[in-house]
């Protein structure tokens, strides 16, 4: 059927695929065959599984549905604790022996700081979000100081954690439709979450599980 519906395109790509199944599932309902046998009642009582005016409710709804942010940060809401970063008491963990999965997830954290700090304007915030240690210290940090031309980002430690865990889950549930609810739903029932200012730590961190995820995805 998709084959005919392209014409002179009988094999499709998958957008145009999709593009096609798309247009025949909308108008298999909304009108009917030319042939078969079947016939359209003219009872007015005989209501259409759907029509146009439900097309239209469903792009006017005054309630639109709730992004997956927004259910993020409802989730992590009062679950996110205040707590004050010592980087220097955890960084023998990252100094020696570093294997080559943690330094690349080290430099994305460095990307995935710089998008964070777009979207703050807390000063505590954005002091947060990077390390205060010599980048020499920290054996995590090769690749970003190979790369770097003084322009990239150094993650804090703490937040890398955060990514690092993440990172985990997402690998665990890499192969479900719902990747993405199952890595939050794990991330919230097995890591601490902290961060240092008070006021937003709720949407630093949920932006930051969110980013990531996302940049996982793509």
């Amino acid at each position: 059927m998709i084959r005919q519906t392209g014409c002179q395109n009988d094999h499709p790509s998958m957008p145009t695929f999709l593009q096609l199944y798309r247009l025949l599932s909308v108008y298999k309902l909304l009108k009917p065959p030319k042939f078969g046998n079947c016939t359209v009642s003219d009872l007015a009582s005989e209501r259409p599984p759907i029509d146009i005016e439900d097309l239209k409710n469903i792009f006017t709804s005054e309630e639109p549905a709730q992004p997956a942010i927004q259910k993020l940060r409802a989730a992590l809401d009062s679950i996110v604790e205040y707590d004050e970063w010592e980087e220097k008491n955890s960084l023998a963990e990252y100094y020696d022996g570093e294997e080559l999965e943690d330094i690349i997830i080290y430099s994305a954290s460095g990307y995935l700081c710089r998008r964070l700090r777009k979207f703050s304007k807390c000063d505590v915030c954005r002091q947060a979000l990077l390390t205060n240690l010599e980048t020499s210290e920290l054996g995590i940090t090769e690749l970003v100081n190979a790369k770097t031309k003084g322009f990239l980002l150094y993650c804090n430690l703490h937040l890398y954690h955060l990514f690092k865990q993440t990172e985990t889950h997402f690998v665990k549930n890499v192969s479900s439709s719902d990747c993405y609810e199952r890595t939050i739903t794990d991330v919230i029932q097995n890591v601490h979450l902290t961060f240092l200012c008070d006021e937003h730590k709720t949407d630093i961190i949920s932006n930051a599980v969110h980013y990531c995820i996302l940049m996982r995805m793509r």
